[in-house]
């Protein structure tokens, strides 16, 4: 995997993640965990190995590893990649354990993030 399908590979899954429709995700969005665990155990910060992580994950999912290819596809812009520190968002608190931002963090705040939004949404419609 070269480093430009790398970086294509973790835009696109976040990307995807972030989409507020989340019908691709239908019956395995609880499994999202298990992958933030994965990348939580990874021991390296490398993209490549990042995006391998995600590229085994979807192998349980064809319809998740379909669209991942779809919108590395259609993805060309680097946004929510980092490739230096000059992109790092100001609103990110720069300092965390390891003291940088990689995208495995980005991947699993992403993850974090929507797994959170899923349960507040499931909770409300249990409530009402």
């Amino acid at each position: 995997m070269t480093e430009s399908i790398t970086l294509e590979t973790i835009q696109a899954f976040i990307y995807l993640i972030k989409q507020e429709d989340k019908s691709i995700f239908p019956d395995h969005f609880q499994s999202l965990s298990q992958l933030n665990q994965n990348l939580e155990n990874l021991t390296s910060e490398e993209d490549f190995d990042v995006a391998n992580i995600i590229l085994d994950w979807c192998e349980n999912y064809p319809n998740i590893k379909q669209a991942l290819r779809e919108a590395c596809n259609k993805r060309k812009s680097t946004k929510d990649i980092v490739e230096n520190e000059e992109q790092i968002p100001q609103n990110i608190n720069h300092q965390n354990e390891e003291g940088i931002i990689t995208n495995k963090i980005l991947v699993r705040k992403t993850i974090e993030t929507a797994l959170k939004q899923q349960t507040q949404a499931a909770d409300s419609e249990n409530n009402e």
